[in-house]
């Protein structure tokens, strides 16, 4: 997912596997969006939330908010 792809821009400076904060801090963001979502899984996640309308965007703006609010709360703001 995105919100995985922006900590690892965040916490990964060239090797992942180096990277000390990398995964505590994203099973912190999924578990945030299981809580919220009820599933992290993308078959699970289309039969919940996805409409013809607005396709998958309200389970991309949950996913931003829930990275949203774990990067404040790690930087402190």
């Amino acid at each position: 997912c995105g919100a995985v792809m922006v900590l690892n821009l965040l916490h990964v400076d060239t090797v992942a596997h180096q990277s000390e904060s990398l995964k505590p801090t994203t099973q912190s963001l999924l578990e945030e969006f299981r809580g919220e979502m009820g599933a992290i899984d993308c078959t699970t996640l289309k039969e919940k939330y996805r409409t013809p309308e607005e396709k998958c965007l309200p389970i991309i703006e949950k996913a931003a908010i829930c990275l949203d609010r774990l990067v404040a709360a790690r930087r402190g703001l």
